[in-house]
Protein backbone atom coordinates (compact mmCIF):
# COMPACT_ATOMS: atom_id res chain seq x y z
CA UNK A 1 0.00 0.00 0.00
CA UNK A 2 3.08 2.54 0.75
CA UNK A 3 4.75 1.55 -2.18
CA UNK A 4 1.39 2.28 -4.65
CA UNK A 5 0.98 5.70 -2.27
CA UNK A 6 4.13 6.61 -3.39
CA UNK A 7 4.29 5.99 -6.88
CA UNK A 8 0.82 8.09 -7.34
CA UNK A 9 2.57 10.43 -5.53
CA UNK A 10 5.25 10.84 -7.76
CA UNK A 11 3.22 11.07 -10.45
CA UNK A 12 1.47 14.04 -9.37
CA UNK A 13 3.42 17.65 -10.33
CA UNK A 14 1.07 19.69 -7.50
CA UNK A 15 1.76 17.50 -4.69
CA UNK A 16 3.91 19.79 -2.13
CA UNK A 17 7.23 18.76 -1.45
CA UNK A 18 6.38 17.99 2.40
CA UNK A 19 3.47 15.78 1.24
CA UNK A 20 6.08 13.30 -0.97
CA UNK A 21 8.65 13.36 1.94
CA UNK A 22 5.78 12.04 4.17
CA UNK A 23 5.21 9.19 1.48
CA UNK A 24 8.97 8.68 1.18
CA UNK A 25 9.59 8.20 4.72
CA UNK A 26 6.66 6.48 5.49
CA UNK A 27 7.31 3.83 2.91
CA UNK A 28 10.65 3.72 4.20
CA UNK A 29 9.36 2.68 7.69
CA UNK A 30 7.28 0.11 6.02
CA UNK A 31 10.23 -1.88 4.01
CA UNK A 32 12.21 -1.79 7.60
CA UNK A 33 9.59 -3.92 8.87
CA UNK A 34 9.84 -6.06 6.17
CA UNK A 35 13.60 -6.15 6.14
CA UNK A 36 14.01 -4.65 2.72
CA UNK A 37 16.56 -2.21 4.31
CA UNK A 38 18.27 -1.42 1.18
CA UNK A 39 15.24 0.07 -0.39
CA UNK A 40 14.29 1.74 2.55
CA UNK A 41 17.68 3.35 2.84
CA UNK A 42 17.14 4.69 -0.39
CA UNK A 43 13.88 6.33 0.07
CA UNK A 44 15.35 7.73 3.67
CA UNK A 45 18.51 9.70 1.50
CA UNK A 46 16.36 11.01 -1.16
CA UNK A 47 13.62 11.92 2.00
CA UNK A 48 17.01 13.53 3.61
CA UNK A 49 18.43 15.45 0.54
CA UNK A 50 15.41 17.05 -0.52
CA UNK A 51 14.88 20.46 -0.48
CA UNK A 52 12.47 22.20 1.63
CA UNK A 53 11.35 24.40 4.78
CA UNK A 54 11.58 22.09 7.90
CA UNK A 55 11.47 24.79 10.59
CA UNK A 56 7.60 24.57 11.27
CA UNK A 57 8.08 20.33 11.74
CA UNK A 58 11.70 19.27 12.13
CA UNK A 59 11.08 16.25 14.29
CA UNK A 60 10.17 14.37 11.07
CA UNK A 61 14.34 15.38 10.01
CA UNK A 62 14.98 14.30 13.85
CA UNK A 63 12.82 11.04 13.18
CA UNK A 64 14.46 10.52 9.14
CA UNK A 65 18.05 10.90 10.52
CA UNK A 66 18.01 8.88 13.38
CA UNK A 67 16.75 5.74 11.21
CA UNK A 68 19.94 6.05 8.59
CA UNK A 69 21.82 5.74 11.68
CA UNK A 70 20.05 2.70 12.56
CA UNK A 71 19.83 1.33 9.00
CA UNK A 72 23.74 2.23 8.23
CA UNK A 73 25.06 0.63 11.76
CA UNK A 74 23.56 -2.36 11.00
CA UNK A 75 25.05 -2.52 7.17
CA UNK A 76 28.55 -1.63 8.97
CA UNK A 77 29.06 1.67 7.55
CA UNK A 78 29.96 3.46 10.93
CA UNK A 79 31.58 6.66 9.44
CA UNK A 80 27.68 7.48 7.69
CA UNK A 81 25.81 5.96 11.12
CA UNK A 82 27.96 8.57 13.21
CA UNK A 83 26.85 11.31 10.75
CA UNK A 84 23.07 11.18 10.71
CA UNK A 85 23.27 10.39 14.42
CA UNK A 86 25.43 14.00 14.77
CA UNK A 87 22.84 15.31 12.37
CA UNK A 88 19.70 13.78 14.66
CA UNK A 89 21.16 15.77 17.80
CA UNK A 90 21.65 18.78 16.50
CA UNK A 91 18.18 18.96 15.10
CA UNK A 92 16.88 17.96 18.88
CA UNK A 93 18.92 20.86 20.32
CA UNK A 94 17.59 23.37 18.71
CA UNK A 95 13.73 22.40 19.23
CA UNK A 96 14.74 20.56 23.02
CA UNK A 97 15.65 22.00 26.64
CA UNK A 98 19.00 20.27 27.85
CA UNK A 99 17.12 17.79 29.98
CA UNK A 100 14.64 15.82 27.77
CA UNK A 101 13.92 12.17 27.18
CA UNK A 102 14.46 12.88 23.16
CA UNK A 103 17.76 14.65 23.75
CA UNK A 104 19.29 11.44 26.18
CA UNK A 105 18.02 8.97 23.45
CA UNK A 106 19.89 10.65 20.53
CA UNK A 107 22.63 10.71 23.14
CA UNK A 108 22.34 6.94 23.44
CA UNK A 109 22.63 6.75 20.29
CA UNK A 110 25.47 8.42 19.37
CA UNK A 111 27.14 7.00 22.35
CA UNK A 112 26.64 3.16 20.81
CA UNK A 113 27.96 4.29 17.09
CA UNK A 114 31.15 6.19 18.75
CA UNK A 115 31.90 3.09 21.23
CA UNK A 116 31.48 0.53 18.04
CA UNK A 117 33.96 2.79 16.20
CA UNK A 118 36.35 2.46 19.22
CA UNK A 119 36.09 6.47 20.21
CA UNK A 120 35.65 5.52 24.06
CA UNK A 121 35.67 8.54 25.97
CA UNK A 122 33.81 10.23 23.48
CA UNK A 123 31.14 7.02 23.94
CA UNK A 124 31.65 7.10 27.47
CA UNK A 125 30.53 11.09 27.83
CA UNK A 126 27.60 10.75 25.84
CA UNK A 127 26.39 7.45 27.58
CA UNK A 128 27.15 9.11 31.33
CA UNK A 129 24.90 12.47 30.16
CA UNK A 130 22.16 10.50 28.89
CA UNK A 131 21.87 8.46 32.28
CA UNK A 132 22.47 11.92 33.95
CA UNK A 133 19.13 13.40 32.27
CA UNK A 134 17.08 9.94 32.36
CA UNK A 135 17.66 9.92 36.51
CA UNK A 136 16.40 13.56 36.91
CA UNK A 137 13.39 12.98 34.05
CA UNK A 138 12.58 10.21 36.34
CA UNK A 139 13.88 10.52 39.86
CA UNK A 140 10.68 9.68 41.76
CA UNK A 141 9.82 6.32 39.64
CA UNK A 142 12.35 4.14 38.05
CA UNK A 143 12.16 3.86 34.54
CA UNK A 144 12.64 1.34 31.67
CA UNK A 145 15.21 4.22 29.83
CA UNK A 146 17.02 3.83 33.26
CA UNK A 147 17.38 0.47 32.88
CA UNK A 148 18.70 1.00 28.67
CA UNK A 149 21.03 4.21 29.83
CA UNK A 150 22.98 1.94 32.68
CA UNK A 151 23.37 -0.85 29.75
CA UNK A 152 24.85 1.46 27.09
CA UNK A 153 26.74 2.75 29.82
CA UNK A 154 28.05 -1.00 31.36
CA UNK A 155 28.48 -1.38 27.56
CA UNK A 156 30.82 1.43 26.84
CA UNK A 157 32.74 1.07 29.90
CA UNK A 158 33.36 -2.97 29.04
CA UNK A 159 34.35 -1.55 25.28
CA UNK A 160 36.66 0.54 26.92
CA UNK A 161 38.64 -1.93 29.03
CA UNK A 162 36.94 -0.75 32.61
CA UNK A 163 35.08 -3.98 33.52
CA UNK A 164 35.15 -3.36 37.18
CA UNK A 165 33.65 -0.05 36.50
CA UNK A 166 30.95 -1.83 34.21
CA UNK A 167 29.74 -4.31 36.34
CA UNK A 168 27.53 -2.38 38.49
CA UNK A 169 25.43 -0.98 35.60
CA UNK A 170 25.58 -3.99 34.03
CA UNK A 171 23.72 -5.58 36.91
CA UNK A 172 21.34 -3.07 37.43
CA UNK A 173 20.15 -2.52 33.86
CA UNK A 174 19.26 -6.55 33.96
CA UNK A 175 17.62 -6.74 37.45
CA UNK A 176 15.62 -3.57 36.14
CA UNK A 177 14.76 -5.23 32.72
CA UNK A 178 13.70 -8.28 34.62
CA UNK A 179 11.14 -5.87 36.48
CA UNK A 180 10.12 -3.89 33.78
CA UNK A 181 9.60 -5.95 30.70
CA UNK A 182 9.22 -9.97 31.91
CA UNK A 183 12.23 -12.76 31.43
CA UNK A 184 10.49 -13.32 27.85
CA UNK A 185 11.37 -9.98 26.38
CA UNK A 186 14.30 -9.78 24.15
CA UNK A 187 15.47 -6.63 26.05
CA UNK A 188 15.94 -8.90 28.71
CA UNK A 189 17.62 -11.39 26.86
CA UNK A 190 20.26 -8.56 25.61
CA UNK A 191 20.71 -7.85 29.40
CA UNK A 192 21.56 -11.13 30.28
CA UNK A 193 23.37 -11.45 27.68
CA UNK A 194 25.51 -8.66 27.98
CA UNK A 195 26.40 -9.82 32.00
CA UNK A 196 27.12 -13.06 30.98
CA UNK A 197 29.71 -11.60 28.42
CA UNK A 198 30.76 -8.94 31.64
CA UNK A 199 31.45 -12.09 33.64
CA UNK A 200 33.10 -14.05 31.18
CA UNK A 201 35.72 -11.25 30.45
CA UNK A 202 36.31 -10.55 34.66
CA UNK A 203 37.27 -14.49 34.39
CA UNK A 204 33.98 -15.24 36.71
CA UNK A 205 33.39 -18.22 34.24
CA UNK A 206 30.99 -20.30 36.52
CA UNK A 207 28.50 -17.10 36.67
CA UNK A 208 29.44 -16.29 33.00
CA UNK A 209 28.42 -20.51 32.20
CA UNK A 210 24.70 -19.72 33.50
CA UNK A 211 24.26 -16.75 32.33
CA UNK A 212 25.11 -17.45 28.40
CA UNK A 213 23.72 -20.15 28.17
CA UNK A 214 19.96 -18.79 29.75
CA UNK A 215 21.05 -16.27 27.08
CA UNK A 216 21.14 -18.67 24.14
CA UNK A 217 17.94 -21.03 25.29
CA UNK A 218 16.11 -17.51 25.77
CA UNK A 219 17.11 -16.10 22.25
CA UNK A 220 16.12 -19.28 20.50
CA UNK A 221 12.57 -19.60 22.58
CA UNK A 222 11.87 -15.71 21.11
CA UNK A 223 13.58 -15.73 18.16
CA UNK A 224 13.21 -19.26 16.60
CA UNK A 225 17.01 -21.31 15.35
CA UNK A 226 17.78 -18.88 12.57
CA UNK A 227 17.76 -15.16 13.19
CA UNK A 228 20.77 -12.69 13.78
CA UNK A 229 19.75 -12.65 17.24
CA UNK A 230 20.76 -16.60 17.65
CA UNK A 231 24.05 -15.88 16.12
CA UNK A 232 24.77 -12.57 18.32
CA UNK A 233 24.15 -15.41 21.54
CA UNK A 234 26.17 -18.41 19.67
CA UNK A 235 29.20 -16.02 19.71
CA UNK A 236 29.17 -15.40 23.05
CA UNK A 237 29.17 -19.10 24.17
CA UNK A 238 32.06 -19.65 21.70
CA UNK A 239 34.28 -16.74 23.55
CA UNK A 240 33.31 -18.51 26.68
CA UNK A 241 34.17 -21.92 25.21
CA UNK A 242 37.63 -20.40 24.44
CA UNK A 243 38.58 -19.15 28.02
CA UNK A 244 37.41 -22.73 29.13
CA UNK A 245 39.71 -24.33 26.25
CA UNK A 246 36.68 -26.04 25.29
CA UNK A 247 38.29 -25.81 21.61
CA UNK A 248 35.82 -28.15 19.91
CA UNK A 249 32.48 -27.11 21.07
CA UNK A 250 33.83 -23.47 20.26
CA UNK A 251 34.98 -24.26 16.80
CA UNK A 252 31.46 -25.80 16.17
CA UNK A 253 29.74 -22.76 17.77
CA UNK A 254 31.63 -20.32 15.41
CA UNK A 255 30.98 -22.39 12.66
CA UNK A 256 27.60 -22.32 12.85
CA UNK A 257 27.47 -18.86 13.39
CA UNK A 258 29.31 -18.18 10.42
CA UNK A 259 26.66 -20.59 8.23
CA UNK A 260 23.58 -18.88 10.25
CA UNK A 261 25.58 -15.24 8.81
CA UNK A 262 25.58 -16.14 5.46
CA UNK A 263 21.77 -18.18 5.27
CA UNK A 264 20.74 -14.79 6.59
CA UNK A 265 22.92 -12.49 4.22
CA UNK A 266 24.60 -10.79 7.32
CA UNK A 267 26.39 -7.78 6.36
CA UNK A 268 28.14 -6.59 9.52
CA UNK A 269 31.22 -6.35 9.25
CA UNK A 270 32.41 -6.42 12.96
CA UNK A 271 30.34 -9.59 13.46
CA UNK A 272 32.16 -11.31 10.41
CA UNK A 273 35.69 -10.53 11.92
CA UNK A 274 34.91 -11.23 15.73
CA UNK A 275 33.37 -14.78 14.64
CA UNK A 276 36.25 -15.36 11.88
CA UNK A 277 39.04 -14.77 14.90
CA UNK A 278 37.28 -16.83 17.17
CA UNK A 279 37.19 -19.92 14.89
CA UNK A 280 40.76 -19.04 14.08
CA UNK A 281 41.66 -19.36 18.20
CA UNK A 282 39.59 -22.15 18.17
CA UNK A 283 41.37 -24.20 15.70
CA UNK A 284 44.91 -23.37 16.87
CA UNK A 285 43.84 -24.45 20.54
CA UNK A 286 42.92 -27.62 18.61
CA UNK A 287 46.57 -28.13 17.25
CA UNK A 288 45.71 -26.65 13.74
CA UNK A 289 48.18 -24.19 13.10
CA UNK A 290 48.57 -23.80 9.79
CA UNK A 291 44.49 -23.61 9.30
CA UNK A 292 44.50 -20.97 12.12
CA UNK A 293 47.08 -19.10 10.82
CA UNK A 294 45.00 -18.65 6.94
CA UNK A 295 41.73 -18.24 8.99
CA UNK A 296 43.29 -15.56 10.36
CA UNK A 297 44.38 -14.01 7.28
CA UNK A 298 40.96 -14.22 6.25
CA UNK A 299 39.74 -12.01 8.87
CA UNK A 300 42.47 -9.51 8.31
CA UNK A 301 41.17 -9.20 5.23
CA UNK A 302 38.06 -8.75 6.33
CA UNK A 303 39.81 -5.49 8.17
CA UNK A 304 40.71 -4.46 5.46
CA UNK A 305 37.88 -4.19 3.31
CA UNK A 306 36.04 -2.84 6.59
CA UNK A 307 38.26 0.26 7.51
CA UNK A 308 36.94 2.42 10.29
CA UNK A 309 33.89 0.02 9.86
CA UNK A 310 35.93 -2.92 11.48
CA UNK A 311 35.46 -0.85 15.00
CA UNK A 312 36.13 -3.05 18.09
CA UNK A 313 36.85 -5.67 16.68
CA UNK A 314 40.32 -4.84 14.83
CA UNK A 315 41.39 -4.79 18.12
CA UNK A 316 39.81 -8.39 18.98
CA UNK A 317 41.32 -9.54 16.26
CA UNK A 318 45.25 -8.14 16.43
CA UNK A 319 45.11 -9.13 20.34
CA UNK A 320 44.08 -12.97 19.14
CA UNK A 321 47.07 -12.49 16.39
CA UNK A 322 49.75 -11.51 18.94
CA UNK A 323 49.07 -14.12 21.10
CA UNK A 324 49.04 -16.34 18.52
CA UNK A 325 52.21 -15.32 17.08
CA UNK A 326 53.84 -15.53 20.69
CA UNK A 327 52.93 -19.39 20.96
CA UNK A 328 53.82 -20.11 16.93
CA UNK A 329 57.16 -17.78 16.50
CA UNK A 330 57.19 -19.48 12.56
CA UNK A 331 53.56 -18.46 11.95
CA UNK A 332 54.73 -14.65 11.38
CA UNK A 333 56.79 -15.40 8.40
Amino acid sequence: RGEAALLQARSDPGLPTESLFDYLYNTANALLIAKQTERARDMLLEAVSMDFETAENPTRLIALHANLATVFSNQGDLESALNHDRQAIQLVEQIYPPIHAERARKLNNLSTTLSAMGRHEEAENASREALAIYEQIYADSPHPRVASAHNNLAMTLRRAGNLAGAEPHMEQAMQMAAIHFGEDDPRYTIAVGNLGDLKRRLQKLDEAEVLLNQNLALRRAIFGDQHISVAVGMGLLCSLRLDQARYEEALGLCQDTLSMFEALEYQGARGWIAITTRQARALSGLGEQALARTTFQQAFELVEQAGDNAGTSRAELETAWETFIASNPQASE
